[in-house]
């Protein structure tokens, strides 16, 4: 497998599983809530049941906040990327090309 194609199926990968923890976060957003009723009516015995969907719930936000930053990192990289080749295209001759530097 070529570096550009794994490049894009790891993007294809990370998104992927950004939606699946969106899902996530949704559903237990809507179990906690449930979870909320049930310990107003039926007592703290919920409350072991409500603290452990909270956490999974942050835990998924946490891993979709590092994929977020990781994508923003690539985007960054790639746009430095860009700008250094132009700019490297504009000054520097590669063998076999014209020596001049070019303004």
């Amino acid at each position: 497998m070529s570096s550009h194609q794994e490049v894009a199926e790891i993007i294809s990968r990370l998104d992927a599983y950004w939606h699946v923890l969106e899902s996530d976060v949704v559903q237990l957003s809507k179990d906690i809530s449930f979870c909320e009723g049930c310990l107003t009516r039926y007592g703290d015995v919920f409350a072991p049941s409500l603290e452990h969907l909270r956490r999974l719930r942050q835990n998924r936000k946490e891993a979709m906040q590092n994929i977020e930053g990781l994508l923003q990192d690539f985007s960054r990289n790639l746009s430095g990327g860009q700008r250094l080749l132009r700019d490297l295209e504009r000054s520097v001759s590669l063998p076999g090309q014209d020596l001049s530097f070019k303004n």
